[in-house]
Formats: C-alpha cells, sequence, structure tokens
C-alpha cells in the first residue's frame, strides 16, 4: 500500500507527483503500478529510453544472420506505456516502419 507524506497538520504534502499519488490512493483495486500508468511513468521516468531502444536496434542487426539489417517493424512485449517502441519509430535513421505493443494491464494498454 502506498502513503504519502504528510505536514505537521496532517495535511498531504503537495510538489512534485503529489496529483499522480493522489489519484493512486484513490484507485486501490490494482494496488500495484501497473495499474497507474501515470505513477509508472513518474518512477521510470529517469530511463534514457533512447539509448536503450538503440542498443536493442543494434543488437538485432548484430545478431541478424539474415541481412544484418535494422528490423521492419517492432513488438514490445510487456510494454507498459510502449516507450521502447514510440522511441525507437523515432529514431533517424531507422529500418523500423511499424510497432505492436502489448501489456497484460487494461489501464497500461489505455494510457
Amino acid at each position: 500500500a502506498m502513503s504519502r507524506k504528510r505536514d505537521k497538520d496532517g495535511k498531504s504534502a503537495k510538489g512534485f507527483g503529489a496529483e499522480i499519488l493522489s489519484k493512486a490512493e484513490e484507485k486501490r483495486d490494482g494496488d500495484d503500478i501497473y495499474s497507474l500508468p501515470a505513477l509508472y511513468d513518474l518512477a521510470f521516468g529517469y530511463r534514457n529510453y533512447e539509448f536503450e531502444a538503440r542498443f536493442l536496434i543494434g543488437a538485432h542487426k548484430e545478431h541478424n544472420a539474415i541481412d544484418g539489417l535494422g528490423p521492419n517493424s517492432i513488438i514490445e512485449l510487456a510494454a507498459g506505456p510502449a516507450r521502447h517502441s514510440m522511441t525507437a519509430l523515432k529514431l533517424r535513421p531507422t529500418s523500423a516502419k511499424s510497432a505492436v505493443a502489448i501489456d497484460i494491464s487494461k489501464e497500461m494498454a489505455e494510457y
């Protein structure tokens, strides 16, 4: 369960992410970060998706025995908010023309 810091008068803390945390407190049915996409983005916003996408595309090129080219399409499993797929499609130059991102969480898929 999540809890928010409170000030000396018992009021909820304000500041960066306070609104997201407030919504998280209201929605406890999933009770995990995967049912709260905005909170997930806040928690993992430090990641360098461009670096990670370039690494994955580079690994594909290196280990693609057929032609050594980048992928034509991308499938991202357990995608969360699909940041890797979206980033990979924006990279230049890129060989990827399309991406499909799949996640078991209904909230993540709708986000």
